[in-house]
């Protein structure tokens, strides 16, 4: 019998929907189809010059691609996330037309993912709104400018024939410096105040993307609407700086809100993240709930950045004491804020850090306090791309490559440490021991279908000798894929709740 086009396509949103990734309210980690625990780590891969993607998709480079082999390097270091830019200014560079050619290469990179099991967050990436204000995100015509940039700021910029800055003369200065330019907080709150118009046409942004992608892939974690929001017209309203939580109350949430609208018309299913403004650098959120409110926890995030700024011209903390006290504090705020919120949570940045043993041992640092909470992450970045608006000054170094085209194996072995990428229960404890070599994993057991625990374990860097994998609580079968994958399978005596505990040891 042949059954009519309209009910296979139901067939086929539903197989895809099933293998959409949710968060569990209970518990705020991600969960999968099977009610697995799901754990990503990744990195980011943010191009902010044109095209605004990696310009080489066909094959590798060590600076301006991602291409398979970069996918199959990924793979093979254990990550199973992306935080990928899809820009505005690359999507709409003409008010109201569309560039189809530009999101068919993005169609490119989330294919190339999701054969290789990668997951994708699509992030509308900026930096100072706009290359009017020495910046990426938004396009030209979107970019309200009183024409004073960089005042009062006391900098000299030369201009292209279009009135844009040049880069090299931007690159004079740290690129957060311009955020205090009266022209850069003017056009956010054009932004925000949909002057002519201007969010309107993001917001259908951000509807033509959630359209472009959903339901034909299973590898789309999640929609992140703006990254690093700056909180507005400072100049106008100093309040939004110094008053913590007042720009997320009455500039970030409604363009939030409004975002999310959108895109549930077209997918109702997957992850919207949503990050604080970055100015934000106390206790203080100012959100209530997520943007779709409290009945949306199992498909939204909170998405928050760390990074110590008493750094060097590498990137690298010029004390790992201070840097470590302070990004404590912000990872127990930010903890506490997302218990707040409800949903899931996702640290969307950290790193730009060098292969130098600071860098490691600030990297290490902060993959701790991840493994404690068990929580998702990208680092920044997976190359340099040409970013010109970072902390390193320049940020060839930020990535995993090196200018010469050398890999950064420090940093590499670091973000590719042993870990539970999907757990049958609720995890209670994860930590992999850099001096000993062991991991631990604790979690209690649910009924998942017969889908099994999966540990990724490096061997390449961890365990070159091998390794040998011990059940000390709860009874099942250890099945070692491959080098770096095991799986463990529950036996029918193990009961939903049961304490389970697996160790990992050198050979």
């Amino acid at each position: 019998m042949r059954l009519p086009a309209i009910i296979l396509v139901l067939i086929l949103v539903a197989i895809i929907e099933s293998k959409v990734i949710q968060v569990n309210p209970k518990t705020q980690l991600f969960v999968d189809e099977h009610k697995r625990t799901r754990i990503f780590r990744g990195v980011n891969v943010v191009y902010k010059p044109a095209p605004y993607y990696p310009p080489i998709l066909d094959r590798f480079h060590s600076n301006d691609s991602f291409s398979q082999e970069d996918v199959d390097l990924l793979v093979k270091w254990g990550f199973n996330v992306i935080r990928l830019h899809v820009a505005w200014e690359g999507y709409e560079p003409i008010r109201g037309v569309f560039n189809s050619t530009y999101i068919q290469k993005i169609h490119q990179i989330v294919q190339m993912c999701e054969k290789a099991g990668i997951y994708v967050i699509l992030d509308a990436h900026q930096d100072l709104f706009s290359n009017r204000f020495c910046g990426n995100g938004a396009p030209d015509w979107a970019a309200f400018s009183k024409g004073t940039f960089p005042a009062p700021l006391q900098v000299k910029l030369r201009r292209d024939s279009r009135g844009i800055p040049l880069r090299e003369d931007c690159l004079k200065s740290f690129f957060s410096f311009y955020y205090f330019a009266g022209d850069t907080g003017a056009a956010f709150q054009a932004f925000y105040d949909n002057k002519d118009g201007i969010q309107d046409h993001f917001i259908q942004f951000w509807e033509r993307v959630a359209r472009e992608f959903v339901n034909k892939y299973k590898n789309i974690l999640g929609y992140e609407p703006l990254n690093e929001p700056w909180c507005g017209d400072h100049f106008k309203d100093p309040s939004l700086l110094y008053d913590y939580g007042k720009a997320d109350r009455v500039n970030l949430m409604p363009l939030y809100q409004r975002v999310a609208k959108a895109i549930r018309k077209v997918d109702n299913h997957t992850i919207i993240l949503y990050e604080p403004v970055v100015s934000d650098i106390t206790d203080v959120i100012g959100f209530e709930t997520g943007p779709g409110g409290p009945e949306y926890n199992d498909r939204q995030a909170f998405s928050y950045h760390v990074y110590c700024y008493l750094n060097d011209k590498k990137g690298d903390p010029r004390s790992i004491l201070l840097c470590d006290s302070m990004d404590n504090i912000l990872f127990r705020w930010r903890t506490e804020n997302s218990k707040r919120l409800g949903g899931g949570v996702f640290l969307g940045e950290f790193g730009a850090l060098s292969d130098s043993p600071n860098g490691i041992a600030k990297l290490n640092w902060i993959l701790n306090e991840c493994d404690k909470r068990f929580l998702s992450w990208a680092y920044w970045q997976y190359k340099y791309f040409g970013d010109f608006t970072t902390q390193v000054q320049p940020g060839v170094t930020e990535g995993f490559w090196n200018p010469d085209g050398s890999l950064q194996i420090g940093k590499v072995k670091a973000l590719s440490r042993p870990w539970a990428r999907a757990i049958c229960g609720v995890p209670t404890y994860m930590e992999y021991h850099n001096q000993t070599g062991v991991f631990a994993l604790h979690y209690d057991a649910i009924e998942c279908n017969g889908a099994p625990t999966e540990l990724y374990l490096a061997k390449e860097f961890y365990y070159p000798s091998g390794y040998d994998v011990k059940v000390l609580s709860g009874s099942g079968k250890v099945e070692i894929v491959n080098d770096n994958i095991v799986h463990f399978f529950h036996d029918g005596s193990v009961s939903p709740g049961q304490k389970i505990v697996i160790e990992v040891y050198k050979k």
